[in-house]
């Protein structure tokens, strides 16, 4: 495969900690999806079952089943733990022509004026204010 440091866009995790861990970023670099939320897998028939339960025999526990799996879809995601997730901002001095940077729930280590000028966009859900 190609070298992911030559790419213009990169999102996947993997490719993205490798081009930061070994500094391969280049000017080719223009856009880093970079998210570490996890995702909870879910049945998708447990809303159904339940629903189906608590239509078919009312008692006290299918309407606690109900109300709980109602409930389960709140907490879509999770953060993982911050020490999984801090990265240097060094390795992205060279990615000169960096132009939208989305790092969601990564602390940045260092000094944010090193990014790149050409930076236009940035997301970055879960930044320490003190950052800022």
């Amino acid at each position: 495969l190609e070298d992911p440091g030559m790419r213009s866009r990169l999102s996947d995790r993997g490719e993205i900690m490798t081009v930061l861990n070994n500094m391969k970023g280049t000017t080719s670099i223009r856009g880093i999806v970079f998210d570490f939320k996890k995702k909870f897998v879910r049945d998708p028939t447990a809303n159904e079952t339940a629903s189906m339960n608590l239509h078919n025999s009312p008692s006290i526990n299918s309407v606690f089943n109900y109300v709980k799996n109602i409930f389960a879809r709140f907490p879509a995601e999770e953060k993982p733990k911050i020490s999984e997730i801090t990265i240097p901002v060094d390795p992205f001095v060279p990615m000169r022509n960096l132009r939208l940077l989305q790092i969601n729930n990564v602390e940045l280590e260092g000094d944010i004026k090193l990014l790149p000028s050409e930076l236009r966009w940035i997301q970055w859900k879960g930044c320490p204010l003190e950052t800022l």
